[in-house]
């Protein structure tokens, strides 16, 4: 495994990298942001690497930080998130950045990526709110949910919200409604929430 490359920079692609290391080029896949990092042809670069091997290729991905390689590979151990997306999701957002998306349970801000969707952010989030931990901690599966809140979580998704929407919501309408809401009632609370929210009447 190759920890980390540290030599000259050549060039760069619109994605990549080439550092030459004792006459040797290697080329590492890096973020957008790194790219508007690197120094003048011939400086020195130092790329903490990931070494991304598969059946059916192999890959070099290289970070200016150690946090931010850190990152990535908790990303794409995620289901679904492969190197490509993981990276595309570092040159959106940086590490404190994806932390913060993740404990805060923003969708919107993770699925901006390229190749990263709404249903694989929520997946990113609730995998990774267990390792980061999380400001509001949420359960994205309605089907695990049990009683009332998980009835009303279900209706809701129906109704065509997201899942994780849908249960943030039914959980405040519990909060403020009390132990014993029905589901007819969590369900009107957290659609007239949702309605706030979105400006619409």
């Amino acid at each position: 495994m190759i920890a980390y490359l540290r030599g000259a920079f050549v060039e760069a692609t619109d994605d990549s990298v080439i550092v030459d290391i004792q006459g040797v080029g290697y080329e590492a896949f890096v973020t957008q942001r790194a790219l508007m990092n690197m120094p003048d042809p011939g400086g020195s670069i130092l790329l903490y690497t990931h070494d991304h091997v598969r059946a059916d290729e192999r890959a070099l991905f290289g970070f200016l930080r150690r946090k931010e390689r850190s990152i990535f590979q908790d990303l794409i151990g995620v289901s679904g998130v492969g190197a490509r997306s993981a990276l595309a999701a570092l040159s959106v957002l940086t590490p404190e950045e994806m932390v913060a998306a993740v404990q805060s349970g923003d969708v919107a801000a993770i699925a901006r990526a390229k190749g990263i969707g709404k249903k694989t952010a929520q997946r990113v989030i609730l995998d990774l709110q267990n390792k980061w931990g999380a400001i509001e901690p949420m359960d994205l599966r309605a089907s695990h949910l049990q009683g009332e809140v998980g009835d009303a979580v279900k209706a809701m998704v129906a109704l065509g919200a997201e899942e994780m929407e849908a249960e943030k919501a039914v959980r405040e309408a519990r909060r403020s409604l009390g132990e014993d809401a029905s589901v007819d009632a969590l369900v009107r609370a957290a659609l007239q929430a949702r309605s706030k929210a979105s400006g619409t009447k």
